[in-house]
């Protein structure tokens, strides 16, 4: 049977899913005032932590070098270096709630309440393209906009 490697006692209940990054567990919550926080995976020490509040959607962006979120209460985009937890850019955002970004290559892509689908440069925040797919108030809830060959869906 497994055994725990490491554990780490947190101060809320809810995360979303909790993707490794370069031997970092990233987290955000998208209840509560907790915010975005990584935790060595081989210790279970808390390495960085930024609260800004809830994030939307269940999971942080990343690509390795950037782990991006989508900020509720503030309404912004920001991207935070995966090391130390520095911000990189952020930039007035309204997310879609239940949106989660996603990155391919080096394209974030994120849902706005706008009803465009946004594509920005992970590394600048720089927009590259934008995509109407419905209005304010009635736009595509995918969640997670998912890429297979190229392709978005």
């Amino acid at each position: 049977p497994p055994t725990v490697a490491c554990s780490t006692a947190l101060a809320f209940p809810h995360l979303g899913d909790l993707p490794l990054v370069n031997d970092l567990v990233i987290a955000g919550t998208p209840t509560g005032d907790s915010g975005l926080f990584a935790v060595d995976a081989r210790t279970g020490k808390q390495r960085w932590a930024v609260s800004t509040g809830s994030t939307a959607g269940e999971t942080p962006a990343s690509d390795g070098r950037h782990v991006v979120v989508a900020w509720t209460r503030s309404l912004e985009l920001a991207a935070y270096t995966v090391a130390d937890g520095r911000p990189a850019w952020s930039k007035p955002f309204d997310p879609v709630d239940d949106g989660t970004p996603v990155i391919v290559d080096d394209l974030l892509i994120a849902q706005h309440e706008d009803g465009h689908l946004y594509a920005f440069d992970v590394a600048t925040g720089a927009e590259r393209w934008k995509l109407l797919t419905g209005v304010r108030g009635n736009w595509c809830a995918a969640g997670r906009p998912a890429i297979a060959d190229g392709v978005l869906y």
